[in-house]
């Protein structure tokens, strides 16, 4: 996989099948300079679909913001990964 989701790479270091994760960029404006996501679950995102397609109806707003308001940053999910896999 060439650009997997950061979670997917993480786990493949895990797993042995890439050799390391880099990450790129550490000057961003975060606590620890990586870029920062506002991470969702699938589910999530399908039912801010379901609900935005209700919300069109008779609505000229062309988008929407998907999101919990609450960013983690590339190094923060790496942690995690770390964390739940030992």
């Amino acid at each position: 996989r060439l650009y997997p989701r950061i979670v997917d790479a993480a786990y493949d270091v895990v797993l042995g099948l890439r050799p390391e994760l880099r990450v790129m960029g550490s000057s961003y404006p975060t606590k620890d300079g990586s870029a920062a996501r506002d991470y969702i679950h699938v589910t999530d995102l399908v039912d801010a679909h379901v609900k935005l397609m209700a919300a069109l109806r008779g609505n000229s707003l062309l988008y929407y913001n998907v999101g919990n308001g609450m960013p983690y940053t590339v190094l923060e999910i790496i942690k995690v990964v770390e964390r739940v896999t030992g």
